[in-house]
């Protein structure tokens, strides 16, 4: 930037030589002419044949030599002024081509640079609405990590006084069917266990659970094993939800129904229906109040 400065300076600078050089030559060319003006006035008055009738006006015969050098002096300096005149329009015609050129460059310059700037405004701008757009979307990441954070808490909490004077259940543990397990509806895998990271921001969000996308609506929802309901009705941030309760201290989670078809206290087989959704289902499993990915327990 700052050398397309300095040559614009310098370039400036030859301008204002060049037009002071031609301002130079116009008044030496006009005073050239304002002589030569006078001396062709005076010939002009003596008619055709002016320098011979200015010979025969010196009174050549007094001293005809010493005459016919003046004549001559005063020819040879009208000529030479002519000449000079001549060469003061070429330079003249010269100086302005160049200073033509000095302009237009200049004036290119000029245009270039206000494209430049222009082009350099817009980058800036675009620059300037990508942080904005970059800054929102990690403050909305953010957000949504906080969001699920406090969502997780609730479930914890949530889960932790439904199992306080909750008493084990009788039967085959659900330890024993680890692997084989059915899944709670027949679908695919949309959101995995674990910790998401934001591929551009590299925001960390936990995931508890799974989201799988049911393969047909409405989809019936069953328990992944025979249990007890814990809970079955809408919670904040899972919306209609069924927690079942089985052997060996294990408990699964359904989040995201359309319907309930199941009441607090409810036994349950795998042949029953919780209910139905048509979006996707939140599926989690845990060991107590820990959650542990379902995909080690459904085959």
């Amino acid at each position: 930037m700052q050398e397309a400065i300095t040559a614009h300076a310098l370039n400036a600078i030859r301008v204002l030589e060049r037009e002071q050089a031609v301002r130079l030559l116009e008044r030496e060319l006009e005073e050239q002419r304002s002589r030569l003006r006078g001396h062709l006035l005076t010939l002009y008055g003596f008619g055709r044949q002016g320098y011979l009738r200015l010979l025969l006006a010196l009174d050549p015969q007094h001293d005809l030599p010493s005459a016919i050098r003046q004549v001559r002096f005063l020819a040879r300096r009208d000529t030479v002024a002519v000449q000079e005149i001549e060469r003061l329009g070429d330079s003249l015609a010269e100086e302005r081509d160049v200073l033509l050129e000095e302009r237009a460059r200049s004036s290119a310059w000029l245009e270039r640079e206000r494209l430049r700037r222009g082009e350099l405004d817009t980058t800036r701008a675009r620059q300037r609405a990508l942080l904005e757009k970059a800054e929102k979307r990690r403050r909305e990441l953010v957000a949504e990590a906080e969001d699920l954070r406090q969502r997780e808490e609730r479930l914890g909490r949530l889960i932790g006084l439904l199992l306080e004077g909750e008493e084990a259940l009788s039967g085959v543990a659900v330890q024993e069917f680890r692997g084989v397990l059915d899944w709670p509806t027949e679908g695919r895998i949309v959101e995995e266990f674990g910790l998401r990271q934001d591929p551009r921001y590299k925001t960390l969000v936990p995931f508890n659970g799974v989201g799988i996308l049911p393969r047909h609506t409405p989809a019936e929802v069953r328990p992944v094993y025979r249990g007890k309901v814990l809970y079955a009705a809408p919670f904040q941030g899972f919306g209609l939800t069924v927690v079942v309760s089985h052997s060996g201290g294990i408990l699964s989670l359904y989040a995201g129904l359309d319907d309930l078809r199941v009441g607090k206290g409810d036994v349950v087989s795998l042949r029953s229906l919780l209910g139905t959704t048509t979006a996707r289902l939140y599926f989690e499993i845990r060991d107590g109040n820990r959650p542990v990915n379902p995909r080690g327990w459904l085959r």
